[in-house]
């Protein structure tokens, strides 16, 4: 019994060691063509232009990633097809690249920006990364299909072109390449065109602005009249302000240009003719490529040869020069101030002589126009000194100047700041007898106000007269004020301020800016009511300018929201708040501002910005807030 016992045992570890080695064999073979096909089918990824994942689970293949064109994934679908040994394919995940004929890619440099802009598309992965690697900045263009070849090369030049520009644009579209652009010199242009990669097979398209081509062409010219004045295109190293310098004089600009040709000796030519311009009666100091030349006429009653012979010395050799006489004598009793002495000279016997020394001058302003002066200066006055004492531009008239003297002309100009600003109209007057003001308050100030802060800074030495506004303006009309460049615009008979940079308000601007101004003095009411405070009616002022510039475009409308602190009852809180949202939507529609553009809320306690446990959060959370919302 043992022994038949023995052998049915071993029978049965036999067929259990057989079946057991059928199982790993299977199971090793499974595994070895899971790798076979796996490695095939990466073979097949490798061979193509964009990246591709082959995941391969026993003889099932799923392949993902780009394909460059439906023929591409065609290709691919056939390659893992006949693979030996697979399954299935699955080959939904790839992706194949829209195609753009002509294809596009295109490069842009900004003026006074040294970086490149990228738009388009790009072939490849890989090609995108190269040039990224080279500076051209296209990681973020998409791809497509369709590029021609010698894409990326063609980029990458076209990026080197745009280096030497100003300011350029490079366009790769279908077999063409286009450059424009704007070069400083013909050196930058030439290193531009050397710098585009024209592939075999492209065409291509280049057109470049040279801003300064290297010709010298200016003329300095000076009358006793009038002064001096430039125009033409200087050479390296000189410019209106050396110029002037050199002469110690005012320049009149006309049309100004810069080269970088260099032409040396320009401003000891000018400052050479300190010598002589006493007198001539017109000089011209012209130069060109070819050099420098002065042509002048002699001062009526002066010999041309004793005129040449001090502008020859002071001039040197390197200068071609020519003197002629007075042209015309001037007729007896014309008067003139000397335009580079400074003199003032009446004519007689057919000569120019000194001025009798007469004061007779106006600094007219205007809130509408600005400054303007005419007159008989004293010495030591002019535009120039009288402009950077107001720290304005002022517009000259008829002005002369005379050898008499008058004290305190340029600092009773600077002296009108503490007024200007509440003027409509103003007059500095001088005369051989003194200096006066009158001025005209601006609409709705009252004149005693503003004659108080202009003797106060005038002093006792300048008789002083300020009226009321002749007129107030009509509501709606609108102005930029000449002296502090404010935009007003007039409501109630009286003129209030607009905010600055509110050419084209946005919604965001004008939140930001109302916000602000109320976070600065934040609109006050009587406790427990929703009465305004009357400190509170100069933030009511500014405010109306920036709602009455914030509510005129489209759907710009404004929500005045009243919020309140979490003191007492929720229900009474909200009333309250709304009671005061409406009281401002009134004081701002007194004050001129579109009541349908404005749409006043109450939240009550619903919205802090701030914790109710202290006073100062309770504070912050009394507040009203201005929204434009969805605009």
């Amino acid at each position: 019994m043992g022994e038949i016992m023995s052998k049915g045992l071993g029978a049965l570890v036999f067929v259990a060691g057989v079946a057991g080695l059928t199982y790993w064999g299977a199971k090793s073979h499974a595994v070895s063509m899971e790798n076979q096909i796996a490695a095939a089918a990466s073979a097949v990824a490798a061979k193509h232009i964009h990246p591709l994942a082959m995941r391969v689970s026993g003889r099932d293949i799923v392949a993902t990633g780009i394909a460059d064109t439906e023929e591409d994934l065609a290709a691919i679908r056939k390659e893992l097809d006949g693979l030996r040994g697979r399954r299935v394919v699955h080959t939904d995940g790839i992706e194949v690249l829209p195609r753009v004929d002509p294809f596009e890619t295109a490069l842009a440099k900004g003026a006074g920006d040294s970086a490149i802009e990228a738009m388009g598309y790009a072939p490849t992965e890989a090609a995108k990364a190269a040039l990224v690697t080279a500076g051209v900045p296209v990681a973020d263009l998409p791809l497509a299909s369709g590029a021609p070849g010698g894409w990326g090369n063609a980029v990458s030049g076209g990026a080197a072109a745009l280096g030497p520009l100003d300011e350029g644009g490079f366009a790769l579209t279908g077999g063409t390449l286009t450059l424009n652009g704007i070069a400083a010199t013909p050196v930058e242009d030439a290193a531009a065109r050397a710098a585009l990669v024209v592939p075999e097979g492209y065409d291509s398209v280049v057109a470049i602005e040279v801003i300064d081509p290297g010709v010298i062409d200016f003329s300095l010219d000076y009358d006793a009249d009038t002064g001096f004045s430039l125009a033409g295109i200087l050479p390296q190293g000189s410019g209106t302000e050396t110029i002037a310098a050199a002469l110690g004089r005012e320049v009149k600009t006309g049309e100004v240009t810069g080269t970088f040709a260099e032409l040396p000796g320009v401003d000891s030519a000018a400052a050479a003719l300190a010598s002589g311009l006493a007198s001539v009666e017109s000089l011209t100091l012209h130069g060109s490529n070819d050099g420098l030349s002065v042509s002048a006429e002699a001062l009526a009653g002066l010999a041309p040869e004793g005129v040449a012979m001090a502008l020859a010395t002071a001039l040197g050799d390197g200068v071609a020069l020519n003197v002629t006489g007075a042209v015309e004598q001037p007729a007896d009793g014309t008067e003139r101030q000397n335009a580079y002495t400074g003199q003032r000279q009446y004519a007689f016997g057919g000569r120019w002589v000194d001025d009798p020394g007469v004061i007779d001058f106006s600094l007219d302003y205007d809130a509408d126009t600005g400054f303007s002066l005419a007159g008989i200066l004293p010495q030591g006055s002019g535009t120039e000194t009288i402009a950077a004492a107001l720290g304005r531009e002022v517009k000259a008239g008829e002005v002369t100047g005379t050898f008499a003297e008058l004290p305190g002309v340029d600092s009773a100009a600077a002296a009108l700041a503490s007024g200007l600003a509440n003027v409509e109209s103003l007059t500095l007057h001088g005369s051989n007898d003194g200096l006066s003001v009158s001025a005209e308050a601006l609409a709705g100030l009252a004149p005693e106000g503003v004659a108080m802060a202009l003797a106060t800074a005038l002093g006792d030495g300048v008789a002083l007269n300020v009226t009321g506004a002749v007129e107030r303006p009509a509501d709606g009309t609108e102005r930029q004020n000449a002296y502090t460049g404010q935009r007003q615009y007039a409501f109630g008979g009286r003129w209030v301020a607009l905010p600055p940079g509110f050419e084209e308000p946005t919604a965001e601007l004008c939140t930001e800016a109302a916000m602000q101004r109320v976070a600065q003095t934040p609109i006050r009411y009587v406790t427990g009511s929703a009465k305004l405070d009357p400190a509170s009616m100069p933030v009511l002022d500014d405010l109306a300018g920036i709602l009455n510039l914030c509510t005129r475009g489209p759907g710009m409308q404004v929500t005045i929201g009243g919020h309140t602190d979490a003191q007492g009852d929720p229900q009474r809180n909200f009333l309250l708040s709304s009671q005061r949202a409406r009281t401002v939507k009134q004081a701002l529609e007194a004050r001129g501002v579109p009541a349908g553009k404005m749409i006043a809320i109450g939240y009550g306690q619903t919205r802090p910005v701030a914790t109710n446990e202290t006073e100062e959060g309770r504070a912050h959370n009394r507040r009203t807030t201005f929204e434009w919302p969805n605009n």
